[in-house]
C-alpha cells in the first residue's frame, strides 16, 4: 500500500494573507437651523445657529463644518462644528422675509444634511425732528418748517412726510436725498397743532413729531389820500382809502371800512374779504373855507386788527373854477395810459428782489402840474395768491417806483393800479411776468 506524503512548507517571509475587507457604514445626520426669537431690525446683524445631530448613533457627535447661506448665496466661509453646533452672523440687505440655510459638510464617517429656515427682518425705527420758525407769529405770516428723518441704525430714510394742521392732513412732501423736507405756509389766527408724520418706506418704520404754533391777528394800516388838497370852496374832493396788512403778514386784510367827514358818517361802507387792492373811494365838496377832517375806520376781524386814519383838507375861499360848466366836463379825464416795467425779468438768488417803475400818461389837455398826483398800487401774485403789495406816490414828473421781494420761487404776475385824482381818472396796467429762482 502506498502512502501519499504531504509536505507543509512555512510561508515565505513577507508574504501577505489577504482577507476580504468589511465596509463601515457612515452615520446619518440631521441639521436644524435656528434664527433669533426676536426679529432683528434692518441694518442690524442676526445670529444663525446650526445644530447637527447624529441620527444613527446619537452618542457620537458629528464633526465637520457648516456652510451658511442667505437668500441662496453663501454667507462667509464654512464654520467648524464645536460639539455639533456652529454659528454665524448675517446682515440682511432689506427688511422682510429672507431664506436662510445651513449645509453640513461632514467629516469621514458622517453623511451630510441641510436645514432651512425663514429669517424675518423688521423695519428700522426712525425719529422725525421738526424745527418751526416762528412758533409765535401773526396771521398771514409765512411759518417755515424743516423736518429731518433719521434712524439710530444709520442710512437715509426715503419716502414722504405729511403735514397736518389741527388733525387735518394739509400736504404731503417727498424727502430729499438727505432725508429732509421744508416749506412755508401762512396760518390764520389761533393755536395750531403742527404735526409732521414720516410715512415710512420698505426698510424704515414711520414716526411723527408734534409742535404747537400760536398765531395772533396781524396789524393793519390805512393809507388815506385826498385830491385836490388844498381845494377851493365847492371843488369836489376825492378821498381814497386803501388797507394793507403790516409785515410780516402777507395776506390781504379782511374787514369793513367806514368813513366820516367832519364827524358826519359817509353813507355806506366797503367790505374787504381777503382782497383790498381796489380800496374805497368817496367824494365830498365843502361850502366853507377852513380846515376839514376826513377819517376812516377799519374794523378788522379775527385775523386782522382794527385801524384808523385821518386827513386834514384845507379849503380856500377862492371859488371853484368854472362853476357854470356842465358836471360831465368837471369829471376826471381818462389818462392815455399807465406804463409798467419790472426788473430784472428773473432773479436767481434768494431773496428774490424786483424793482417796478412806470409812468402815468396824462390826457393831452391836462398839465403835469395839475395831473401828476395821486398814488399807484403795485401788486405781485403767484397763482392768484398775493405775494407783495406796495403803494407809491406819483411824482411831479408823473413817474412812480417801488421795490419788493419774495422768499419763494415761481413765476410772478405784476400789475399796477392808479387810483386817480381830481383831473385824471384811475386806470390800471396789464400784467407783466417776472421769475423768482
Amino acid at each position: 500500500m502506498s502512502v501519499a506524503r504531504m509536505v507543509i512548507a512555512p510561508l515565505a517571509a513577507g508574504a501577505l494573507l489577504l482577507v476580504p475587507a468589511t465596509a463601515v457604514a457612515a452615520d446619518a445626520t440631521s441639521t436644524a437651523l435656528g434664527v433669533p426669537a426676536t426679529p432683528p431690525k434692518y441694518r442690524t446683524s442676526a445670529t444663525l445657529t446650526a445644530t447637527v445631530t447624529n441620527t444613527t448613533s446619537p452618542a457620537t457627535t458629528p464633526t465637520g463644518k457648516v456652510q451658511f447661506s442667505l437668500d441662496g448665496a453663501p454667507s462667509g466661509a464654512p464654520v467648524t462644528l464645536v460639539g455639533g453646533v456652529a454659528s454665524t452672523t448675517v446682515v440682511p440687505s432689506a427688511a422682510g422675509d429672507h431664506q436662510v440655510r445651513a449645509d453640513y459638510l461632514p467629516d469621514a464617517g458622517f453623511v451630510g444634511s441641510s436645514g432651512p429656515n425663514l429669517l424675518h427682518v423688521d423695519r428700522a425705527p426712525t425719529t422725525t425732528a421738526v424745527q418751526v420758525t416762528p412758533t409765535a407769529g401773526v396771521a398771514g405770516q409765512d411759518v417755515q418748517f424743516q423736518a429731518q428723518v433719521s434712524s439710530p441704525v444709520g442710512g437715509i430714510p426715503t419716502g414722504t412726510v405729511t403735514l397736518s394742521l389741527n388733525g387735518v392732513p394739509a400736504r404731503t412732501y417727498p424727502l430729499d436725498g438727505q432725508g429732509r423736507v421744508g416749506d412755508a405756509n401762512g396760518l390764520w389766527a389761533g393755536s395750531h397743532a403742527f404735526v409732521l408724520t414720516y410715512n415710512g418706506d420698505p426698510n424704515y418704520a414711520g414716526s411723527d413729531k408734534t409742535t404747537t404754533v400760536t398765531i395772533t391777528p396781524a396789524g393793519t394800516v390805512i393809507v388815506l389820500t385826498a385830491a385836490p388838497n388844498p381845494a377851493p370852496v365847492g371843488q369836489p374832493v376825492t378821498f381814497d382809502a386803501t388797507v394793507d396788512s403790516i409785515a410780516p403778514s402777507r395776506w390781504w386784510p379782511s374787514g369793513t371800512l367806514t368813513g366820516a367827514v367832519d364827524g358826519v358818517p359817509v353813507p355806506g361802507s366797503a367790505v374787504f374779504v381777503g382782497r383790498a387792492d381796489e380800496g374805497a373811494r368817496f367824494v365830498r365838496s365843502f361850502a366853507t373855507p377852513g380846515t376839514h377832517t376826513a377819517a376812516v375806520h377799519f374794523t378788522g376781524d379775527e385775523d386782522f386788527l382794527a385801524a384808523d386814519a385821518s386827513l386834514a383838507v384845507t379849503v380856500t375861499g377862492t371859488g371853484y373854477e368854472n362853476p357854470s360848466l356842465p358836471s360831465a366836463s368837471r369829471r376826471p379825464l381818462a389818462p392815455r395810459g399807465l406804463t409798467l416795467k419790472a426788473t430784472p425779468k428773473r432773479d436767481r438768488r434768494a431773496p428774490y428782489a424786483f424793482t417796478v417803475t412806470g409812468t402815468l400818461q396824462l390826457p393831452s389837455s391836462v398839465s403835469k402840474a395839475d395831473g401828476c398826483s395821486g398814488r399807484v398800487t403795485v401788486t405781485a401774485k403767484r397763482k392768484a395768491k398775493r405775494v407783495a403789495r406796495k403803494t407809491a406816490t406819483v411824482t411831479r414828473a408823473c413817474t412812480f417806483k417801488i421795490t419788493f421781494s419774495t422768499a419763494r420761487k415761481g413765476t410772478l404776475s405784476v400789475t399796477a393800479t392808479f387810483g386817480g385824482n381830481a383831473r385824471v381818472a384811475g386806470t390800471d396796467t396789464r400784467a407783466v411776468k417776472v421769475r423768482a429762482g
